[in-house]
């Protein structure tokens, strides 16, 4: 395992395919107790495509008009998108624009986090011109994103120790999924 590396892309393949009728225990819990506030971050986003592209910033504007373009053409130019056209194509289908979703069911769905990783992370990059991203090893900050990130590649009892404040569990944490994909590669 040891000098095996994982791309920012082998962990998009790996959890397109983590679908919705798996339960994240663990995310839902830390989502639930989370205080999701502010317009700077995924979080904007978000609000801007509850509102169908309507209100928020103006680049998070053009980011939803890009997508809802790009749905009639079934995100066949977004490298980010198609791999989940492609293994959950319900997810797709039913969550990547938000339609008819209330804002306040979004932020406490542990699929947010899905959500996060494909669209306001990877697509966000790709509609800046930012492909080249998915060559680079995994390197993740956010916190309830590599929870969920975790628990779907490893398993809720994994995730467990990091719903806790623990000493270096970013690296922790990337060390799991990175172990969950080099497993899973080797399966292949």
């Amino acid at each position: 395992m040891k000098g095996m590396k994982v791309t920012n892309k082998d962990v998009l393949e790996f959890l397109a395919k983590k679908d919705k009728s798996e339960d994240y225990p663990r995310t839902a819990e830390y989502m639930s107790n989370l205080e999701l506030t502010g317009n700077d971050n995924y979080i904007g986003l978000v609000k801007t495509f509850c509102s169908n592209g309507m209100y928020g910033d103006e680049g998070d504007k053009k980011f939803y008009c890009w997508l809802d373009k790009e749905k009639k053409l079934k995100y066949n130019g977004i490298e980010s998108l198609s791999v989940l056209v492609e293994k959950d194509p319900d997810f797709v289908d039913t969550y990547v624009l938000l339609d008819d979703k209330k804002i306040e069911d979004v932020l406490k769905d542990p699929l947010l986090q899905k959500w996060h990783l494909f669209v306001s992370w990877a697509a966000y990059k790709e509609f800046k011109g930012k492909s080249d991203i998915f060559n680079r090893p995994l390197n993740f900050r956010c916190r309830e994103l590599l929870l969920w990130m975790c628990e779907a590649s490893a398993g809720s009892d994994v995730a467990k120790e990091f719903l806790t404040d623990c000493p270096g569990w970013i690296g922790k944490i990337q060390r799991e999924i990175r172990k969950a994909i080099i497993g899973n590669m080797k399966d292949k």
